[in-house]
């Protein structure tokens, strides 16, 4: 082979490998920014506890509105657009929330779960599950009402977490 063959390869290699590279670089840019466009603004969020009062009743709904709507705002701060009228409200409809046996006065771990509705602009609605695990920790016992609490705080993490990476948000 000769040297000059040898460079022109190498100078088609190269100038492949630059084109290659700039495509990937601003199809990558563009990605992020229609990422960024994309994501859901949110113009309000609502928390619906009404099936819930039929199932557990109260304190536990108040307890699942107040743990459900401090996480919303908190997760979705950097979304949040109350003037655009172009936002969309985000309204979550707690269905059920079942405490698993265990803790208190077992030493078992419990499985918590929270099931709902996720409505966003336009009526689009998807189910929602989420679970959390409850390990007893000494003070539980004589405080059922703060047990309690926690439990609900961590499912209602869990529910946000999940509803969070949700696509279409």
């Amino acid at each position: 082979m000769s040297p000059k063959k040898l460079t022109r390869r190498a100078a088609v290699a190269s100038f492949t490998s630059c084109v290659l590279a700039t495509f990937f670089a601003r199809a990558s840019s563009r990605a992020a920014a229609v990422h960024d466009t994309v994501r859901l603004r949110v113009r309000d969020i609502r928390v619906d506890v009404g099936p819930l009062i039929e199932q557990s009743g109260e304190p536990t709904a108040s307890w699942v509105r107040e743990a459900l709507s401090a996480q919303l705002a908190k997760t979705f701060a950097g979304r949040m657009a109350p003037a655009d009228r172009g936002a969309a409200t985000l309204a979550v409809r707690i269905d059920s929330v079942t405490l698993g046996a265990g803790g208190l006065d077992r030493e078992d771990d419990a499985m918590d779960s929270m099931t709902g509705v996720v409505t966003v602009a336009g009526g689009v609605s998807f189910p929602m599950r989420a679970t959390a695990v409850y390990a007893p920790i000494g003070d539980d016992d004589p405080d059922w009402r703060r047990a309690t609490q926690r439990r609900i705080a961590a499912l209602a993490e869990s529910f946000v977490g999940w509803l969070s990476r949700e696509s279409s948000l």
